[in-house]
């Protein structure tokens, strides 16, 4: 779900839509060197944008409420924050299942309760079905970054990476 701002109007409209969804969505090796659609270009500008309020609603998952602030610190240059993270992990989760595969992926707050000082058993936070996921992602928190730790089944491992600084 989106912010809808009556300052920003929809550039994009259908096209857009059905380019973003889940199930539309592939790995490729050209999108490496996307060039967003102008409408998109305005959106991310309007987003980013620092002259505008800080804790504007800019998008409502089902997981959490992310603000320009947010996407601040996946765009500006700026250490990420967990709640973009947590939204960026629910995205893919959503466009992995659109292919049929399973996959779990750790909450990116709940990782770090599993070091010290709180030292948490990591088997508890995992989903009763764990065993039956395709895919299980582990995001770890070391100084500087996350890395992904990942976990496949057997028919799955060819498809991601094992590890991968984020």
């Amino acid at each position: 779900k989106v912010s809808t701002d009556a300052t920003f109007p929809d550039l994009c409209g259908p096209p857009c839509e059905a380019l973003t969804k889940p199930e539309n969505i592939l790995a490729s090796r050209s999108l490496w060197c996307f060039v967003p659609h102008p409408g998109q270009q305005q959106l991310l500008n309007y987003v980013l944008d620092i002259s505008r309020p800080k804790d504007e609603l800019i998008v409502e998952t089902s997981s959490g409420c992310l603000t320009r602030a947010d996407f601040w610190t996946l765009g500006l240059n700026k250490q990420m924050e967990s709640t973009i993270g947590n939204g960026c992990f629910e995205l893919i989760t959503k466009i992995v299942q659109s292919k049929g595969i399973s996959i779990y992926i750790e909450n990116l707050y709940v990782t770090r309760t599993w070091l010290a000082p709180y030292g948490c058993d990591p088997l508890q936070s995992f989903p009763t079905d764990a065993q039956r996921m395709h895919i299980i992602v582990l995001p770890l928190w070391t100084p500087g970054h996350f890395q992904l730790c990942v976990s496949c089944s057997e028919d799955h491992s060819r498809a991601v990476v094992r590890k991968k600084e984020l």
